[in-house]
C-alpha cells in the first residue's frame, strides 16, 4: 500500500505531463482552451501547490477506497460466538450461586425450590430473632405473592371456560 501511495504521490512522473493532451490529438473543446488559457497566466509555484494538493487529495481517496475493501465484510474476522450461561458455573454471580446446590447440566426440580425458599425464611426468621434488620436481598415468595398466584390461576381457569378467550387480569 505504501508503495502504491509514494508511486502515484511522485512529483516526478508531472514533466511527462506537461503537453496536458491525450495521445489520440483530438480537437480541443472550448472549455478546455480556456482552462489551458488560465492555466498558461497562472504562477507557477501555486499551480504546482495547486497539482500537488489535487494529488494528494486522489492518492487519500485511493488507498481510503484499498482500507475500505480491506474491511469489507466478507473478508472480516467472525464474531465471537454468543456465550451460553449454565447455573451452577463460577460466573453467573454470587446470587445465582447461592440458589444452586447441584452440579451443572443436572435438573434442578421441586425439592431445590422449596430448599431455596425455606433457606430465604430461615435467614428472615434468624434476623428478627437476633433483632437485626431483614436481609435486602431476601428472596422467597410473600403472603401477597400467593394471592397474586391464586389471581393468575382463577384468571387462567376463567379463560378457559370462556374458550380461551382474553381475560383481564385483576389489578
Amino acid at each position: 500500500m505504501m508503495q502504491a501511495g509514494s508511486l502515484l504521490s511522485s512529483l516526478s512522473v508531472f514533466p511527462h505531463w506537461k503537453s496536458g493532451s491525450a495521445s489520440w490529438r483530438r480537437p480541443w473543446s472550448v472549455e478546455e482552451n480556456e482552462l489551458r488559457d488560465r492555466i498558461s497566466h497562472a504562477d507557477p509555484a501555486s499551480f504546482q501547490k495547486a497539482l500537488a494538493d489535487e494529488t494528494a487529495r486522489r492518492v487519500d481517496d485511493f488507498l481510503a477506497g484499498i482500507k475500505a475493501y480491506r474491511a469489507h465484510p466478507y473478508r472480516r474476522a467472525l464474531e465471537p460466538m454468543p456465550e451460553i450461561w449454565r447455573r451452577g458455573n463460577g460466573y453467573v454471580g454470587v446470587a445465582a450461586k447461592n440458589a444452586t446446590r447441584i452440579p451443572p447440566g443436572h435438573p434442578e426440580g421441586y425439592l431445590e425450590a422449596f430448599g431455596n425458599i425455606y433457606r430465604e425464611a430461615f435467614r428472615a426468621i434468624a434476623a428478627e430473632v437476633a433483632g437485626k434488620r431483614l436481609p435486602r436481598d431476601l428472596d422467597f415468595p410473600t403472603i401477597a405473592d400467593g394471592v397474586e398466584g391464586m389471581q393468575f390461576i382463577e384468571t387462567a381457569v376463567r379463560s378457559a371456560k370462556l374458550g380461551a378467550r382474553w381475560v383481564k387480569f385483576p389489578q
